[in-house]
Order: C-alpha cells, then sequence, then structure tokens
C-alpha cells in the first residue's frame, strides 16, 4: 500500500494541473514489499514519472508493478539467476521517442533531439541518473516507444537485492539450522511517515548505565537487527543504546559522549553519509570510532571519511562481534601509533610536535625506504607522508606500499599536491582505491585529517593545535547571517542540508517544489544563496533557475543571458550553439572581474585570457571567431589533458570546456582543475551536445 500512497502524494497534484488520468496499478499476487534499497528505487521511479508527465500534453500516466518472468536482456547477471523479478513500467501518452534514439537517451545530457530541451527545459541526466541507480540495484531499465503514441519504460529489478558477490557468500553460509532473525533486511518499497519518537522502540541499555561502562550507540531503524546487534555489543563488554533514526542519534551520541557508533547508512530521516560527515567534523563528536553497516561493499569510502570498520549486510554474528571486538580492542589501547615521513627535518619535527600527546607515538622517519620498513614492521594507526622524501617520490612511496598487506587497513595522509601534473594525479587517483588516501595541501589540514584517523578527542590534543584546528573549522565570517533557500523535493534532503548551513550561522528557508521556491524567492529579496534539486517533478531545478532568472532579467527589461549558474554553467541547446556559450563567457567574464569585457582587475592588464577546449577543430575555430570580439587573449586546446597543461602555465578569466572528449572528458578536467587552489575558483562553462 506504500507504493500507491507515496506516487499519488508525489504527483497526483501534477496530474491534475496538466488536465491528465493517473492511475496505479498493483498487481494483488505481490507481497508487501520487495528487499531493495528503497531510497534508489524511490529516486528511479520519480524521474522515470517526471519525465512521462513533461512529455505528455494529453491524455494519461499509467504505473503498473508485477512480477515479471521475461523482457529484460538475455543473459543479464542478477536478473537470470534472481529468485523473482518486479517489473514497473511507466507508460505515457506523450510525444514519444524515435527508435534510432532509444539508446542515446540514457547518455548524460542526452534528450530525443536538439528542440526538446528548448521546448520541454531539463538537463537530459534523469535518465542516465536512473540507468545508473537501476544498475546499482541489480536491474535493468528497457524503452519501448512510438513517436506520437507514447513511451513505456520498464525497470525490472530482482526481488531480493543480493550485492555483488552476495550470492555465493550466502549459499556458501547455508546451513540446516534457521538463519538468525539478523540475517536480512526487508526493505519496504517506499519509507514513509515521521521519524520515530526519541524514546526507544527495543528495550536498551540506556537506563542502566553507569560511570567506567562501555557504551556503544546503534543506529538502525530495523527493529529485528538493532535488537541482534543489542545482544551482540552485550556479548562485547559494551551497554548498547538504540537510536531508530539520526534524529534521535545525534543527540544522543552528544549526551552520552560513547565509546563507539554501530551506523546503518539507510536511514528514514537522513542519508547514514550525511550522519557520518556530521559526526566527523564535530569537535565533540569525530573522535569517537564508528563502524558503518552497509548492503553493499563501502569500505574505502567509509574508512576514507574517518570511520573505524565496516560491516557488509547480511552479516553473520560471527561478522559483528569481530567488529565490536576490533573496536572493544582499539578503545582499550591507550597509545595510538603515528608515522610521519618527511624529507624535511624541521617540518617532520612540527608536525610531530603538533601531534604529540600521552596517548600517541609517533615515529618519524626521513626516506621513503624508512618508511616502508617501519610500516612493514609495526601496524601503525595512521601515516603522514610528504612529497619531500629524498630517495623517492611520494606516489613511489605509496604504490610500494600498496603491495603490503597492511595497505587496505592503514590511512594515509599525503602532505603538498598542488604542483603535481595530471599524469601523478591520476596515478593518485588509482591509488586511493587501494590505499585510503587524503590529499591535502596545507599543514593545519595534515592535523586535521591525521587527528581524525587517530580517532584524537580534541580537549585532548595541545593547545597550539586546538587553536590551529579550532581557526580551520572557524566559519568564514561572512557566511554568518546569511540567507538560504533550499528547493528539494526530499524533506529528509532538506533536513540534511539545514543542519550543515546552521553550523556555520546560515538562516535556512526552504521549499518543497521548483514553483513555492520561485514564490519564496520573488517576495525574500534577502536570499543570498539557493541550493536547487535538479530532479523534482512537474518543475525540475532547471526549469526552476531558468522561469526566475527569466522574470526578474524581465522586470528589469533584459534579455535572458541563458546561464544556469554563476561560477558553472551549461551552454546548451544543438551543437554548435556558439552564440550561447558566447553569452555564458561573457557572463562568467565580467563575474569574475567585475569589469566589461577587455578590462582584467585581477592582473592590472587590460587583456585576459580565456581557455577554450574542444576535441572538434571546427567548434574550436568558430568559438574562437565569435570570442575574438571580446579583446581578450584565446587560448585553445584540443583535450582535457592539453587544457590542464595550459591551466597550469597560467590562469583564465574563464573556461569554456567541452564534456565529451576522448581520454579525459570535460567532467574529469574541470574536477582537476577544482582540486587545485590556484585554480578553484576560476568559472568553468560546460559545452554540451544537448
Amino acid at each position: 500500500s506504500e507504493l500507491p500512497d507515496y506516487v499519488e502524494r508525489t504527483f497526483r497534484q501534477v496530474a491534475n494541473a496538466k488536465g491528465l488520468e493517473f492511475d496505479v496499478r498493483v498487481a494483488a499476487e505481490l507481497p508487501a514489499g520487495i528487499q531493495t534499497d528503497a531510497k534508489r528505487l524511490q529516486q528511479i521511479l520519480k524521474n522515470l514519472l517526471s519525465n512521462a508527465f513533461k512529455f505528455t500534453e494529453r491524455g494519461k500516466v499509467t504505473l503498473e508493478v508485477a512480477q515479471a518472468k521475461s523482457g529484460w536482456s538475455p543473459g543479464h547477471p542478477q536478473l537470470d539467476t534472481a529468485d523473482a523479478v518486479v517489473a514497473f513500467s511507466v507508460i505515457d501518452t506523450g510525444v514519444g521517442i524515435p527508435a534510432n534514439k532509444q539508446n542515446s537517451i540514457f547518455e548524460p545530457f542526452q534528450q530525443a533531439d536538439g528542440t526538446t530541451s528548448r521546448q520541454y527545459g531539463g538537463t537530459g541526466l534523469g535518465l542516465s541518473i536512473s540507468r545508473e541507480l537501476t544498475r546499482l540495484l541489480g536491474g535493468e531499465i528497457r524503452v519501448s516507444s512510438t513517436p506520437g503514441k507514447g513511451s513505456m519504460f520498464t525497470l525490472y529489478l530482482p526481488m531480493t537485492y543480493k550485492p555483488a558477490g552476495e550470492e555465493r557468500t550466502r549459499q556458501a553460509a547455508a546451513a540446516p539450522q534457521p538463519a538468525p532473525a539478523y540475517a536480512e533486511r526487508n526493505h519496504k518499497l517506499v519509507k514513509t511517515g515521521p521519524p520515530s519518537a526519541s524514546k526507544p522502540a527495543v528495550h536498551d541499555d540506556r537506563e542502566r548505565i553507569r560511570e567506567g561502562d562501555y557504551v556503544v550507540v546503534i543506529v538502525e531503524d530495523d527493529l529485528k537487527f538493532a535488537s541482534a546487534l543489542l545482544d551482540v555489543a552485550r556479548e562485547s563488554g559494551f551497554k548498547g543504546v538504540v537510536a531508530a533514526n539520526a534524529g534521535a542519534a545525534l543527540p544522543l551520541v552528544k549526551e552520552l559522549a560513547p565509546d563507539a557508533i554501530t551506523l546503518d547508512l539507510l536511514l528514514p530521516d537522513m542519508d547514514g553519509w550525511a550522519m557520518l560527515d556530521l559526526l566527523k567534523h564535530d569537535p565533540v563528536t569525530r573522535h569517537i570510532p564508528v563502524n558503518v553497516i552497509s548492503v553493499s561493499d563501502q569500505t574505502n569510502r567509509c574508512m576514507h571519511m574517518g570511520a573505524l570498520g565496516v560491516v557488509q549486510k547480511p552479516a553473520a554474528k560471527e561478522a559483528l562481534q569481530e567488529a565490536l571486538a576490533r573496536t572493544r580492542k582499539f578503545v582499550d589501547r591507550e597509545v595510538k601509533t603515528l608515522l610521519v615521513a618527511y624529507g624535511d627535518t624541521a617540518q617532520r619535527e612540527g608536525i610531530s610536535e603538533a601531534l604529540r600527546t600521552d596517548g600517541v607515538k609517533i615515529t618519524g622517519v626521513g626516506s621513503g625506504k624508512e618508511a616502508l620498513e617501519a610500516a612493514q614492521r609495526n601496524p601503525f594507526d595512521c601515516i603522514v607522508v610528504d612529497r619531500t622524501l629524498g630517495d623517492m617520490s611520494a606516489t613511489d612511496f605509496l604504490k610500494n606500499f600498496a603491495k603490503t598487506q597492511r595497505a587496505a587497513k592503514i590511512p594515509i595522509v599525503m602532505y603538498g599536491t598542488d604542483g603535481q601534473n595530471p599524469n601523478e594525479h591520476d596515478s593518485l587517483r588509482k591509488l586511493a582505491e587501494v590505499v585510503i588516501l587524503k590529499n591535502v595541501s596545507t599543514p593545519e589540514a595534515v592535523l586535521e585529517e591525521a587527528t581524525l584517523f587517530l580517532h584524537q578527542a580534541v580537549e585532548r590534543l595541545p593547545g597550539k593545535t586546538r587553536e590551529l584546528l579550532a581557526q580551520r573549522r572557524k566559519s568564514p565570517q561572512e557566511l554568518s547571517g546569511k540567507k538560504a533557500l533550499i528547493v528539494d523535493d526530499d524533506i529528509r534532503n532538506i533536513f540534511a542540508l539545514t543542519s550543515v548551513l546552521e553550523q556555520h550561522g546560515m538562516i535556512a528557508i526552504n521549499a518543497e517544489n521548483g514553483k513555492d521556491g520561485i514564490e519564496l524567492l520573488t517576495n525574500t529579496p534577502d536570499i543570498d544563496v539557493v541550493l536547487m534539486d535538479i530532479m523534482m517533478p512537474e518543475l525540475d531545478g532547471y526549469d526552476t533557475i531558468r522561469k526566475h532568472r527569466t522574470a526578474a532579467l524581465a522586470a528589469a527589461g533584459l534579455a535572458d543571458p541563458v546561464r544556469t549558474s554563476d561560477n558553472v554553467g551549461f551552454a546548451g541547446g544543438q551543437r554548435p550553439h556558439q552564440d550561447q556559450a558566447m553569452l555564458c563567457a561573457v557572463d562568467a567574464f565580467r563575474d569574475q572581474t567585475g569589469s566589461p569585457a577587455g578590462e582584467d582587475t585581477m592582473s592590472g592588464s587590460s587583456v585576459a585570457s580565456i581557455l577554450i577546449v574542444d576535441d572538434d577543430r571546427r567548434n574550436l575555430m568558430a568559438l574562437q571567431e565569435l570570442l575574438q570580439g571580446l579583446g581578450q587573449n584565446l587560448v585553445l586546446a584540443d583535450s582535457g589533458e592539453e587544457a590542464l597543461r595550459c591551466v597550469l602555465k597560467q590562469e583564465f578569466a574563464v573556461i569554456l570546456l567541452d564534456v565529451r572528449m576522448p581520454g579525459v572528458d570535460g567532467f574529469e578536467t574541470a574536477r582537476l582543475i577544482r582540486d587545485r587552489q590556484r585554480s578553484r575558483h576560476t568559472p568553468v562553462i560546460f559545452v554540451t551536445a544537448a
């Protein structure tokens, strides 16, 4: 019953506003729920239904849910081996899709043709996102369509979601005795309703905690699994306190100051990743060891964020016992160990002194060889390595370290990565998939990350170190008192974003759809920034931005310059659409310099530089011809690699960047530019094919 309720609440008003029929049909023979990632399923259905309503002007939209025996691609590894498959079919009587476009619409920034985005709006990202989410759930999306008659998108999912490799593990562990109650988790199709009250639904130990007790806060909304975790915690010597959602957990953690936390990533009121991030950025809670509970293998990402360990569902009792035993051993161990590998003696001693406390034993070395030998001898809790190692580069050190048995367990903080060339950066990115690696560019950031991985309580650090960290975390004065509008149709996202903004002294207001967002923007003149969800039903984020800006510019007697953001833009339309790219370039140039084109106040010169990046020489020449009228230096690059070389050599007022390039594409190029401190504020305009 939850699925019809969810789609009715989300789309009934949309259907009424457009004068369309809307039917939801769920086959009677289906079970009450399926085991899957409810949040991802919700997003896929929202994307598919949003598209159906957007491209249907008359007639009806239908959602059918039924068991399926076939229909997906032959040989699909998950669907072919699933015990049962459920099909979610979104059927509309809209414009339809030509046969030769039915594959390309799943590519990023692609729509049926170049007129689609102009007529209906949107970024062309929805189906691409849906396809990736479907792949993560072990399913597939198929489309059938006739131009002028309508389309049917069918989402096929296994009735029981099994992450890669899980089926073999489950079969190997099969035995005559019944599986424990916590071995499976049944996700309803949609989670609804308010968060659980703070009163525990599980009879835990919160009333029996005494001074000197080891305490673990169990953040888990599945009550059977929470009870199982509580039993294991008690067997491991902990008193356990259960919180069914983030809203209940965060105050409990502050109140109890527990010795450990177990955190489920799938919570009803906040994404588990967001809660982990909040815990690890709060000076009061960042030192508390966290074991993450996940239905898929997220070990590297969790450890990278500062978690102590990861337990993958469905988990055997032994795995839970091992995780909590490891946590207990870590908590009991009075001294943590740190390896500092710096070629510069003065810097090595300075970092060591800043991190030195009674609870940390520091080993300092000056070469890569010494560091590797020390890491082989001792299981360090963290390694800090600088690029100034005398006998090898930091990248070579990491390559050698990655070959050792301890590589996947010891987090590494690497200092001084700003000047790397693209090849070095690529090597580090690949190594980060094997080792737990944090790249930082300031001594303060080294302290921040090292204390995180050592799980050091801030109050136990030396006074000067505490001051440096406090200064680093201090919210910029200019953010305090600023007003932010959050526009998102998911209240959980609004909650999480509001929590973060309020930590910086900002005032957050919100709207749950594009129409209300425009109304708030119009009636609230002192809004300083807008955080806009792109994927919303009826009026998506892209169209909301466009409608508001068009109205604002019309009120001022100006034409719409076709921009989607101040610092990153999309020059859309059917390519080559260079007039839009030029307008974006002029706007971004003026925003960056605060001056008319032709006057570069950044350098004191009368001429600045614009970088144009495109692998198609015809587009390069066409854009060059159009932009010459700005009176600026134009630098051309025909690949992402060449663009990065240009950015290393000089600064640019604005960069026009093709998205679809071989090798290093536009998105990867932009990410690398943003990662570099000297270029992270340079305006980047993406030039897209649609």
